[in-house]
């Protein structure tokens, strides 16, 4: 049986290792850069979604693009979670937030197990994959 990664065209790949690095990037952009206010007709909890949306979108974009090196993207992604949320401490107009934190952690985890899932049952058809045998 072949790996899952070797059944992606090379320029799937690549174009999924630029949309993985640029949402890292974006990503880190915008947990660093000054705040912006939120409308007032925002729900409460809307900034929690966020900081889960991003780091789910991220996971999932470096879960499907380097899916061999599956503990690895864990420890990256969880590292950029916890490291970016903890940076925030020495970032005058930022401020550390443990349901921020909780929101990075968990939105990363889901992201990959999403792309995971995805890889395993071929929910890809897009990306060229095949369920596994």
């Amino acid at each position: 049986m072949l790996p899952l990664v070797s059944r992606l065209g090379r320029s799937e790949l690549f174009l999924m290792r630029i949309v993985g690095a640029g949402l890292a990037l974006s990503t880190a952009v915008l947990c660093l850069a000054p705040r912006l206010k939120a409308p007032a007709s925002a729900p409460a909890f809307s900034d929690l979604f966020v900081h889960f949306a991003l780091f789910s979108a991220v996971a999932f974009a470096l879960g499907l693009a380097w899916s061999r090196w599956r503990k690895a993207i864990v420890a990256l992604v969880v590292s950029l979670a916890i490291g970016l949320e903890v940076a925030q401490l020495f970032v005058p107009v930022r401020q550390f937030d443990w349901s921020d934190l909780a929101a990075n952690v968990v939105g990363a985890v889901l992201g990959l197990f999403m792309a995971h899932y995805c890889l395993r049952r071929g929910l890809l058809p897009i990306l060229g994959h095949r369920a596994a045998r």
